[in-house]
């Protein structure tokens, strides 16, 4: 790590790890007990949990448990067999606890990272090493792999998803371990692997974002295949934006058996950006290392603007009820005013605001029965309760069924619409009613508008995807931009251009090394390109699609492989699994900044260049967001180098640069002005001198914010090509995209 600035890690600890005895064990026992159930016990034979009877909905199936006895498990083998109907492929399993004994409500994730085969300037993966529920009691604590959906269990009984292993045969085995004394479930689950380390490194604050000053970084190091490792190389590496070491340190250490060592690494002022940190031990094939980010941001006072709002779609407390606050302040913080679904009460102490949403009901409203009253009435009670500001009713309603089963569901859609605008108008209520879908289905879109439904909306709702392109790009399919103003288009020709557009699934996915969608660093360049695009384009406001990573039922999980769910499924939130930050997430906050009481101007060009250009006047004077084309908008041909025909696709890291050409351009500064201000996609400033009323800027692909330069000298864009994203047959009629 020549040249890198190396900050001590504190000797003290690692004497301390040095002299640190082994972790004390006993192990799991099985009692039969009188009642059926197999109870699993404890090293003082006390009760942990037990393991009873399978319960099964479907007759003529049977559900049967064996419990054996491993070396240093013990398996409970769930098997369900029958000649009649398939079962459903979900069972319950009852598992009372024994006296004392408590099972934890979140499952532990724990992953392997892993280098990718193109080396290391390619990002590596996190492999899944199962799901894993603790119980924990006076007895001892144990740990067991979780086999069904998670959100399914409660005290006394676990989900599970059985497998086919034959003719009228399905089953699954649930495997317990002891979590030994002082053991963490991570630990517990390295050990189950037969891996040689458990490591752990995350930060004191909270999301991994500093104020300013120093940062600082935990690690634990635990030696888990029971052996003495000697000399063993530990090294923990903190980069920046551009690729520099700015923490680095190596040393050669001996581990005890089952040994741990756990510590603080300062890292002093780092200043405002986002930080990679690696911590590995050992090399070559016998590397093991984990990863985390963390980010250094100034607070920055937002205030409220009814014209255009920054919010988060997704994941906000859903799963982890007990964090809602924390999730309010962390969306706040990064200048997230608005939640697509929330507490609006709740919100409101963060000065921000939270919509309702609800699906709409699997049946047709029927004005005689009370029961359908009840759920509208229920509703806007809520909705009147917590002062929500916007009701978004329904969700990508038929977008993938045939025109005759549209036709039913928006006959449907209609009533209910009614049913909600006429109790709203009685009880005097103020909320906005939303909904809508994008240029992505016109004929959906016309079918809709032909029932009247969009014109007895207060706003629509457009969802523009994206996949292997810059979301400057507009053509057909899925362009961000495209959808945007293809959108506006085939409303404007429908008679609702006076209707404000919010976008409520707005993403830069970052699938790792997947060639249609984002690395962790374009992340970032798309964050901010998908914030002032959505400015300049008239849009109310847009949502980042999630804050967490995973889906609705495994949060912050791992993609599991198994191909029964899509992987880019998994990468849509704007924070890591762990909850530190991703790129994109700074760079919304960075946006969200310089976009503060924003109003657009135009949008420009220099002719005989690649320049694009956004131009604003801000409370603090015009801004300008450019960007150079040059490379075009494809993002699979980005990197520091072209990846050879036959290396397989992979993202590069996220502090190397994608972007190869650099190109110079000379800008007329403002008159009087003596510096010109820029900040990159995470709000890192630089001050470039202006000599002889020009300042010299070269850009990239990567947006810029500028401030300083005169804007009489860009000339003003052409009006975006639509063709292709919206072909108008006659008055009303639109073709399809793909």
């Amino acid at each position: 790590m020549t040249g890198a600035r190396t900050i001590g890690i504190r000797i003290a600890a690692v004497a301390a790890f040095l002299s640190a005895a082994a972790v004390a064990h006993g192990g799991l026992s099985i009692e039969r007990g009188s009642d059926g159930v197999s109870w699993i016990c404890g090293n003082d034979g006390g009760r942990i949990v037990g393991i009873g009877s399978v319960r099964l909905k479907q007759k003529g199936w049977r559900g049967d448990v064996v419990v054996t006895q491993g070396v240093d498990s013990v398996v409970a083998s769930i098997e369900v067999r029958g000649d009649g109907e398939e079962p459903s492929r979900t069972c319950t399993l009852l598992m009372p606890h024994g006296e004392g004994a408590t099972k934890g409500q979140f499952p532990v994730k724990p992953g392997r990272w892993r280098r990718h085969e193109a080396g290391r300037e390619a990002e590596p993966v996190e492999k899944s090493l199962g799901k894993w529920k603790v119980v924990r009691s006076p007895h001892g604590n144990l740990i067991f792999t979780l086999v069904g959906r998670e959100a399914w269990s409660g005290n006394g009984y676990e989900s599970v998803n059985l497998e086919e292993r034959g003719a009228g045969l399905f089953a699954r085995d649930i495997v317990f371990r002891e979590m030994r004394e002082g053991e963490t479930p991570e630990e517990c689950c390295a050990r189950a692997h037969g891996l040689p380390f458990s490591l752990a490194l995350s930060c004191p604050a909270r999301n991994h974002i500093f104020d300013g000053g120093d940062a600082a970084l935990d690690f634990t190091i635990t030696e888990t295949a029971g052996h003495r490792a000697e000399a063993v190389s530990v090294s923990l590496v903190v980069r920046d934006w551009d690729g520099r070491e700015i923490f680095a340190r190596q040393r050669n250490i001996s581990i005890r058996p089952n040994g741990r060592i756990s510590s603080r690494a300062t890292v002093p002022a780092p200043g405002r950006g986002i930080f990679f940190a690696e911590l590995a031990v050992g090399e070559g094939e016998a590397e093991e290392f984990t990863r985390t980010t963390f980010a250094v941001i100034p607070p920055f006072r937002f205030s409220w603007d009814d014209s255009f709002f920054f919010g988060v779609a997704a994941r906000m407390g859903n799963t982890f009820a007990a964090e809602a606050e924390a999730e309010y302040a962390l969306a706040a913080r990064l200048g997230m005013r608005y939640v697509r679904s929330g507490d609006n009460a709740l919100a409101a102490r963060f000065g921000m605001r939270a919509g309702f949403t609800r699906p709409m009901p699997k049946h047709d409203y029927d004005p005689e029965n009370p029961e359908d009253a009840a759920t509208i009435t229920e509703w806007l009670d809520e909705i009147d309760a917590m002062g929500s500001p916007i009701f978004e009713f329904g969700n990508e309603i038929g977008h993938f069924e045939d025109e005759a089963t549209r036709h039913v569901l928006y006959d449907r859609y209609n009533d209910w619409l009614d049913a909600i605008r006429a109790s709203r108008q009685r009880r005097g209520m103020s909320f906005k009613i939303a909904y809508g879908t994008s240029a992505r289905r016109p004929e959906l879109m016309r079918l809709i508008d032909g029932k009247g439904i969009f014109g007895k909306l207060d706003m629509f709702v457009v969802h523009p995807g994206r996949l292997n392109w810059t979301p400057d790009a507009v053509g057909p399919g899925w362009r961000y931009r495209g959808l945007i103003l293809g959108s506006k288009r085939i409303y404007a020709d429908m008679g609702h251009a006076a209707t404000p557009i919010i976008l409520t699934e707005v993403y830069a996915k970052t699938q790792p090394n997947a060639p249609l969608g984002d690395s962790l660093r374009q992340s970032a360049e798309s964050a901010v390109l998908n914030a002032v695009i959505a400015k300049a384009d008239g849009m109310a406001g847009f949502c980042a699609f999630q804050l967490h990573e995973g889906v609705s039922f495994d949060e912050n999980g791992i993609a599991p492989g198994n191909g029964k769910v899509r992987e880019v499924e998994y990468h849509y939130g704007i924070l890591n699994r762990d909850n530190s930050p991703k790129p994109s997430a700074i760079a919304y906050e960075t946006a969200a900044e310089e976009l503060e009481g924003a109003r657009f101007v135009r949008e420009v060009r220099l002719p005989g260049t690649e320049l694009r250009g956004l131009l604003f006047d801000t409370p603090r004077g015009p801004l300008a967001v450019l960007w150079d084309r040059t490379e075009g908008f494809d993002l699979r041909t980005q990197g520091p180098r072209r990846r050879a025909g036959r290396e397989k696709f992979f993202h590069f890291e996220p502090w190397l640069d994608n972007w190869r050409v650099r190109v110079p351009y000379a800008f007329r500064a403002t008159p009087g002005a003596t510096r010109v201000e820029v900040r990159d996609a995470i709000g890192r400033l630089s001050e470039v001198d202006v000599e002889g009323g020009t300042a010299s800027l070269t850009l990239t692909g990567a947006p810029v914010f500028v401030r300083g330069l005169a804007p009489d000298q860009f000339a003003t864009a052409p009006e975006p090509d639509l063709t292709g994203i919206v072909g108008v047959k006659s008055a009303g009629e639109f073709d399809d995209i793909y």
